[in-house]
């Protein structure tokens, strides 16, 4: 089966909103994983993706179809049949879509004999819209958001895009790393997270940006630009003085350069479910909702299960993909 790393301009052309992780770049980096890419293509499809397959311990062949968009209900039975023509699981394949929610769309695929599954990428996620004009752009953020902009210009707050180097990569490691001992949140080992800025960047499908306070660099992120779209893939930040809105100079200052170069979407990544209080996760929601005038609820994980574990193994997933991250460190996805 192809693995295909010469497909972006097929995949653009076919997906109505093109993810990152459907890219050329995206399947090069993960085939130096257990995961393999193949290619839902030819035939009656109406899209082209990219499908990544890897053995669960006592299971069988998982096939995963991560963020994947241009599905509709019209072309709902079309996909599927593909899907089902690629023959690389025998458990089950795993669908995300990266639509908006769509509940007549949900219910076709469910008539194609998908089931609900076990997300493994944000339900809920805040996208910039971009604009060539800054003042214009300006305008499509929050009055909050503004006001916060203003105070970190005049408090010194200065923000750039910066090429890649080792030193650049070395300082923006060391910024993830500050923000994790902060958070405790999960983040990818360093050689994972440099290795997928490398095929970015050789691509020239991704940039580096830092955030400065009286000359010392404070705050930092890594986006990934493909098609018309962009992604905050990494960031990090050193503790600064409270109330000082670093993170929001950052990352206006990162919608201003996107917009000047033609984007027109930019993907900030998860937040909480905005109907569910979240005490750890409020404050995420408040800073990137000040972005874009609406949250974004994306389509729920869907599988297509085959074979005789498919049912165990949705029951038990959670607790597979716990003990392994428990015994490796790393995520099974």
């Amino acid at each position: 089966m192809s693995s295909g790393f010469d497909m972006d301009d097929q995949v653009l052309l076919t997906q109505t909103n093109p993810h990152f992780m459907q890219s050329d770049a995206w399947a090069s980096f993960k085939s130096s994983s257990p995961w393999h890419s193949s290619l839902v293509q030819g035939g009656a499809t109406p899209v082209v993706a990219r499908a990544y397959t890897r053995d669960v311990d006592g299971f069988g062949a998982l096939t995963h179809l991560p963020r994947v968009s241009g599905i509709t209900v019209d072309n709902a039975a079309k996909f599927t049949a593909a899907v089902q023509e690629l023959g690389t699981a025998s458990l089950a394949f795993k669908l995300e879509i990266y639509q908006e929610r769509d509940d007549d769309l949900l219910a076709a695929l469910l008539e194609q004999g998908w089931t609900g599954a076990r997300s493994t990428q944000y339900r809920f996620g805040v996208t910039a819209e971009l604009r060539e004009d800054s003042d214009e752009a300006f305008m499509l953020i929050k009055k909050r958001a503004r006001n916060e902009v203003r105070q970190a210009d005049a408090r010194g707050v200065s923000a750039y895009r910066i090429e890649s180097s080792e030193t650049v990569q070395s300082k923006l490691l060391e910024l993830i790393d500050a923000m994790q001992d902060r958070s405790g949140s999960f983040v990818r080992s360093d050689d994972y997270l440099r290795a997928s800025w490398n095929e970015f960047v050789n691509c020239n499908q991704g940039s580096f940006y830092f955030a400065e306070v009286a000359g010392e660099i404070v705050a930092g992120a890594f986006v990934i630009e493909y098609g018309s779209n962009a992604f905050y893939k990494d960031g990090g930040s050193f503790r600064v003085e409270s109330g000082l809105p670093v993170g929001r100079a950052l990352q206006w200052h990162i919608i201003k350069d996107l917009g000047s170069r033609g984007f027109s979407h930019y993907d900030l990544g998860n937040v909480p479910n905005p109907n569910e209080e979240s005490a750890t996760m409020s404050g995420l929601l408040t800073f990137k909702s000040g972005f874009a005038q609406d949250i974004t609820e994306y389509m729920p994980a869907l599988e297509l299960p085959l074979g005789d574990r498919a049912d165990e193994w949705r029951a038990i997933e959670p607790e597979f993909v716990a003990g392994f991250k428990s015994q490796t460190g790393d995520s099974f996805y």
